[in-house]
């Protein structure tokens, strides 16, 4: 039995104090949460900023976009973050 590919693949880079994010994939109901979570955890490596680069990402659904206001939520809601 193969490994099946995940959904959305995330790649980070670090340039300096900016954390760049590259998402390929398809974003969806199924992939919502994974990619929030992702996102939430890049964030508590603490970086000055981060930078998604969504240009491989496929999003068939406009509101699965909240995905990234639904992060940007969490992380403003925690002291010191």
């Amino acid at each position: 039995m193969g490994r099946s590919r995940p959904a959305v693949l995330v790649q980070v880079e670090r340039h300096h104090e900016v954390a760049i994010a590259v998402i390929d994939g398809l974003l969806d109901s199924s992939t919502y949460r994974q990619l929030r979570d992702t996102i939430i955890k890049l964030a508590l490596d603490e970086p000055h900023s981060i930078i998604i680069e969504v240009d491989r990402l496929s999003v068939p659904s406009p509101s699965a976009w909240s995905v990234f206001t639904s992060a940007r939520w969490h992380v403003s809601t925690w002291p010191d973050i």
